[in-house]
């Protein structure tokens, strides 16, 4: 009896402890919620998104959802000119000397000699393009492979690489406003056509993923402002099949689907042109205000701005737009500015020069980082991991 009654006594306590604490959580989530509706009374424009993280919060503890531990570092000289890619989940950085692969653990597969002071790196398929900005030197490698090399006559402006390998080269010439190489380094001579553009600046230029269709982004400046003009014509037809102009801006970020369909975007403006290059949708906004663009899986684009709402307040928005009809799936709010955006199937990571914050598609904060050096570029690697260049050093980041 004594020993069933210390038994009894024993669970008497033990629920005793778990009704407090189940009190004091449910007592902390009333008031967390009861501060949210205030707020959102004092301010219509808030997003209850807000709310979520702090939930999130307290769910995990206290600890909040800081990245501090899976993180791998790759150092590099800070005092060079320093890009990074990712191709079929390698790691690319390319310095004016050299061009190295690292696995996703941060352990070194290759490094290859290379002359590039001002070094671009372009990636499609299996298929790597490093080339040298306002210089002549160009470099393809096929996985980790070096298969071809070309020395242009001409400064580069641009360049780019398709899915098959078609290698672009926008280039200065003297008497015209651009001219457009289109190499295929498989061939024995491997220039296959030479545009000359004398009436449009052309600040980019790429073959389609079918092969079948070239594409040159240009810019018309010959009248009262600068319009974007997405020129298509067909593989060695000098005479475009669409010529689209979007009036009042310039449009320098491509994304190009398998169906080849074109995501476009500028500064104020973002367009779909389905794979008849007739216009789906188009958003506008104020001049200056879109602050990064990103597609998901050729399903969705990933728009982030600074907007305005009816009070007069603004802040930045995330809109997830579906590509096929653009419609609206979600959107949110996100503290600071943006400069980099990147996506990865249902991950979004976005960086605002001291932290890099992810989210899910519907707006959940998965994490965020703060590195010990600014952040001066961000790239997902995947879902899961990220790919973060500080001043300091390249960091691997496990995404919570």
């Amino acid at each position: 009896m004594e020993t069933g009654y210390d038994r009894q006594q024993g669970t008497e306590k033990h629920i005793s402890k778990s009704s407090i604490a189940l009190f004091i959580l449910l007592l902390v989530i009333t008031l967390a919620c009861a501060l949210a509706v205030y707020a959102k009374s004092m301010d219509p424009d808030l997003n209850v998104l807000n709310l979520k993280e702090v939930l999130n919060s307290l769910a995990s503890g206290g600890r909040g959802l800081e990245i501090k531990d899976g993180v791998r570092e790759i150092v590099y000289d800070s005092r060079e000119h320093t890009v990074i890619g990712i191709s079929r989940g390698d790691i690319i950085k390319c310095a004016a000397n050299s061009v190295t692969w690292y696995d996703k653990s941060g352990k070194e597969k290759k490094t290859v000699q290379i002359q590039a002071n001002k070094p671009i790196i372009r990636t499609a398929g299996e298929y790597t393009l490093v080339a040298d900005l306002n210089g002549r030197e160009m470099y393809l490698f096929r996985g980790l492979t070096q298969v071809w090399s070309k020395r242009l006559e001409n400064n580069l402006i641009n360049a780019d690489v398709s899915e098959d390998g078609f290698v672009t080269a926008v280039q200065e010439i003297k008497g015209y406003k651009a001219k457009v190489d289109v190499f295929d380094p498989q061939l024995d001579e491997p220039l296959l056509l030479t545009r000359t553009i004398a009436e449009c600046f052309v600040i980019g230029a790429r073959v389609l993923p079918s092969g079948r269709q070239l594409f040159l982004n240009k810019v018309d400046a010959s009248g009262v402002s600068a319009d974007a003009r997405l020129e298509f014509s067909e593989m060695f037809e000098t005479k475009p099949f669409a010529d689209i102009r979007i009036k009042n801006t310039i449009l320098p970020s491509v994304y190009c689907f398998s169906d080849d369909s074109i995501l476009a975007a500028g500064d104020r403006t973002v367009v779909y042109l389905d794979k008849n290059k007739n216009i789906i949708w188009n958003r506008e906004y104020e001049a200056g205000q879109v602050y990064g663009v990103a597609e998901s899986d050729g399903r969705y684009a990933v728009i982030a701005a600074y907007e305005r709402s009816d009070s007069g307040k603004g802040r930045v928005t995330v809109r997830i737009i579906r590509l096929k009809d653009g419609e609206e799936t979600d959107s949110f709010s996100v503290p600071g500015n943006i400069q980099r955006l990147s996506v990865s199937g249902n991950t979004i990571g976005i960086c605002s020069g001291r932290e890099a914050r992810f989210y899910n598609l519907k707006g959940r904060q998965l994490g965020v980082y703060r590195p010990r050096a600014d952040i001066t570029d961000l790239r997902l690697l995947n879902g899961r991991e990220a790919l973060v260049l500080t001043k300091a050093g390249i960091m691997i980041v496990d995404i919570k």
